[in-house]
């Protein structure tokens, strides 16, 4: 006996068994109920969601000797049922218009229709994928979709429906079957394959679904395909053999060390996932993918127990550097086609992740130390002290000193990432007794975290060889102008003072001409002195 496809047994037979798509289903059983059944249905929706087998279900609902008249809930026993599901009820026309495209076919199907049903009480055309039909088949039809005689039911199926006329859309009810989610969709699988008594992994199954995309009909196929690969097992490995998926444990090490801001790891890690044969195309897409992971992760406190290394780089990476990490990767996919080969495409892109990640832009934007205020004196040993001693006499520091001796000193505490953030964005507002007073610029609270907090203070303990206490406030209206800046504010304060300023400001004046004055009063004009030809 030849198999039997999971695609083929596992399809539903009754509005109940029909999976995820409820409000169609819904929809169609009360029409039944109702006794409101329309005359034209318009079933759209991706490849394998349940078009035709939801016009199947309904041509059993309207011919089921079961009840004496239509019901929402077939019996599934009586002939007519019966020869529904084998598909030789001489009323159930099932139609696929990709063959049946010319007008003179639809004018035959046309000269059926007035002839009353030889079984059942309705007849139903199912025409599947209508969209392939010709303008001048779609011309034919129209009459008589818009007045069917009331023995005749349509119902038309389509992935397409924009290429559908609009006056055929206006003749029709329509519903739209969502495409699946991957977690129905495993669900499914699962109940299946436990059904079957099927050995099955439960991380195989959900890369099955996932690879599905939204198809309940491709998740079947792929399911058989995966058991006569694995010999009537469902394995993680298999399933990854079949579909070419990336191993993720060198992808999540790439990760790690672009969070170590590691290059020679990074690339030791590039090196093995090319030993692997892995395709870097498709290895590009999992990382974007796991870089989502991340972002969901961080940004609404969802847990992934699948990988439990995934909570760890959450917590090691910021969300704004996940959200750059995130978009570099799906920019490199978008480049890969115009780079010199895949393998360049893919190292560049891990380039790019490398440099602009958010440690590599603190680095690189530190400000230039004022270092004339606050470096000893090596000639003369009466001048101040060094840096490295926090008890020396600096408690009459005025304000501008503050400012520079921070300035200083952020850059030489060894620190990275947000703790860089933090400390770049803070002014020291006291060091005279402990702790330590630092005011931070109130935009920047979300980096004023107790590990950030504590990085700083541990840095600031290194550095000095003693322990070292630190209190950080936030800036609000109060703070005065002339209090310390942070070496951020101090840098954008030199660059606007650095910046030329405008020569072509207008300034008013007046002229001996009386026309122009006229022009000017009349206007509100200026003139613009540097354009003037003297």
């Amino acid at each position: 006996m030849p198999h039997q496809p999971h695609a083929l047994k596992c399809r539903p037979n009754t509005f109940s068994e029909v999976v995820w798509q409820s409000h169609v289903v819904e929809s169609l059983a009360n029409a039944i109920r109702m006794e409101q059944i329309p005359p034209c249905l318009l079933l759209t929706g991706t490849r394998g969601v349940g078009k035709t087998t939801i016009g199947r279900i309904f041509a059993k609902c309207l011919n089921c000797l079961g009840s004496d008249k239509p019901t929402p809930e077939p019996c599934l026993k009586c002939d007519h049922c019966l020869d529904i599901q084998a598909g030789r009820f001489p009323d159930f026309f099932e139609i696929d218009a990709a063959s049946h495209t010319k007008v003179d076919q639809v004018r035959e199907l046309q000269e059926t229709l007035p002839y009353a049903p030889s079984k059942g009480r309705f007849k139903v055309y199912l025409i599947d994928e209508v969209h392939m039909l010709s303008k001048s088949s779609f011309n034919a039809l129209l009459k008589t979709l818009e007045e069917p005689p009331p023995h005749v039911i349509f119902m038309l199926a389509t992935t397409d429906p924009q290429k559908l006329p609009a006056t055929i859309l206006s003749r029709c009810l329509q519903f739209h079957l969502q495409a699946m989610p991957k977690e129905s969709i495993a669900d499914h699988l699962t109940q299946v394959l436990t059904k079957e008594a099927i050995s099955h992994e439960p991380t195989a199954v959900v890369h099955i679904a996932q690879a599905a995309r939204g198809s309940m009909r491709d998740a079947f196929s792929l399911l058989d395909q995966c058991l006569a690969l694995g010999n009537g097992k469902i394995t993680e490995k298999t399933v990854n053999i079949m579909l070419g998926t990336i191993d993720r444990t060198p992808l999540l090490q790439l990760l790690q060390a672009l969070v170590d801001q590691d290059g020679e790891a990074l690339f030791e890690q590039l090196k093995q996932l090319k030993k692997s044969g892995a395709c870097l195309s498709s290895a590009l897409a999992e990382l974007a993918s796991l870089l989502q992971r991340l972002a969901r992760i961080q940004l609404v406190n969802s847990t992934d127990q699948s990988d439990p290394t995934l909570e760890a780089l959450s917590k090691a990476l910021n969300p704004e550097q996940v959200q750059l990490l995130y978009q570099i990767a799906i920019h490199g996919q978008r480049d890969l086609p115009y780079a010199p080969s895949i393998e360049s495409g893919f190292e560049m892109t891990l380039l790019r992740m490398l440099t602009f990640s958010l440690d590599s832009q603190t680095q690189t934007s530190q400000p230039p130390p004022a270092r004339s205020q606050i470096r000893p004196n090596t000639a003369n040993k009466q001048s101040a002290p060094p840096v490295q001693t926090p008890t020396a006499n600096k408690q009459a520091v005025q304000t501008n000193n503050l400012s520079a001796y921070w300035a200083e000193l952020v850059p030489q505490l060894q620190l990275r990432g947000l703790a860089m953030v933090l400390a770049k964005g803070c002014s020291l507002i006291s060091k005279s007794k402990s702790p330590w007073q630092l005011r931070l610029e109130k935009n920047q609270a979300p980096v004023l975290q107790d590990r950030t907090k504590k990085a700083l203070g541990d840095a600031l303990s290194a550095h000095f060889g003693q322990a070292i206490q630190i209190n950080i406030s936030l800036s609000d209206e109060t703070t005065p102008e002339s209090a310390p800046s942070s070496p951020d504010k101090s840098v954008k304060k030199q660059m606007d003072e650095r910046r030329p300023a405008t020569t072509n400001t207008p300034t008013p004046q007046k002229t001996n001409n009386p026309e122009v004055q006229k022009i000017m009063d009349r206007f509100s004009a200026t003139i613009v002195d540097s354009t003037v030809v003297r």
